[in-house]
């Protein structure tokens, strides 16, 4: 799909954090009537196949001496899957190895059967759904931890404000600019909080429409012999949405309590 190299553009040397902005999903079917040259019998394709690309963004803590710091990391996919052979490719790109990782993880020694089992169509189908749900758990956790530790900074920054003095010899402190200027990004890491997991919701919307849209597709094949693995794979596609939203809301109050708290100090 030429449009993956949109995806991995993203990763290209830039100044600012402007191509966090950038998501998306992109899908293309072809199940019936291939043209001959799409297949290619010693590769195991068929021709028959669906192919689809999507980017995800999840955040990382770094440990930093005593300290944390928070670092958004992008992944750009793209996956294919030939419905007469069974086979699969995967293109993962992204600036670690954290994803290779955890998908030598899920297929190694250690995984669990059913993720790394590919002897019947079936099969082969039920383990590239379950590499959908590792990328789609990668880009849900850890954003808990780092809107809290907003919260944090926030409370910490702006505690003598909303409190003031609570006794004789407390501290009293005298806000400047830099405090507002502070506070102001803070505000902004936050409302990029709910930009990119909005974003995310939206592609795991639609890798999740997407899977059901075939199962309503007589040349899909597997849709019958699928259809409760594929039922899955949509609710727990719909249970990290829901957590993800719920980051959400939890961001959007804190942009509300921190636009106060800087009017306060300001």
């Amino acid at each position: 799909m030429p449009c993956y190299l949109d995806f991995m553009c993203v990763f290209g040397l830039s100044k600012s954090a402007r191509e966090l902005r950038f998501s998306g999903f992109r899908a293309q079917v072809l199940l019936k009537d291939p043209s001959p040259d799409s297949a290619i019998p010693d590769l195991g394709r068929s021709g028959r196949h669906f192919q689809m690309c999507y980017n995800l963004k999840g955040i990382a803590r770094i440990p930093n001496g005593k300290s944390m710091l928070w670092s958004i990391h992008q992944a750009a996919i793209y996956h294919q899957f030939d419905i007469e052979k069974g086979t699969t490719l995967w293109i993962v790109t992204k600036g670690n190895l954290d994803i290779k990782d955890r998908i030598k993880t899920l297929t190694g020694k250690d995984g669990r059967a059913e993720d790394k089992a590919f002897d019947t169509l079936e099969q082969c189908l039920k383990s590239s759904l379950a590499v959908h749900l590792l990328l789609c758990h990668w880009s849900t956790e850890d954003w808990r931890w780092y809107v809290q530790f907003l919260e944090d900074k926030i409370d910490d920054e702006t505690e003598i404000a909303v409190l003031g003095p609570r006794g004789i010899g407390e501290a009293v402190r005298i806000y400047t600019s830099a405090d507002v200027q502070k506070l102001q990004n803070y505000q902004d890491k936050t409302n990029e909080i709910i930009m990119i997991l909005e974003a995310n919701n939206d592609v795991l919307a639609s890798l999740r429409d997407f899977y059901k849209a075939m199962t309503k597709d007589t040349a899909f094949t597997l849709g019958n012999a699928c259809c409760e693995d594929l039922a899955l794979f949509a609710k727990l596609v719909d249970e990290m949405k829901q957590d993800s939203a719920m980051h959400v809301s939890r961001a959007r109050l804190l942009v509300q309590i921190t636009s106060d708290r800087k009017n306060l100090v300001s």
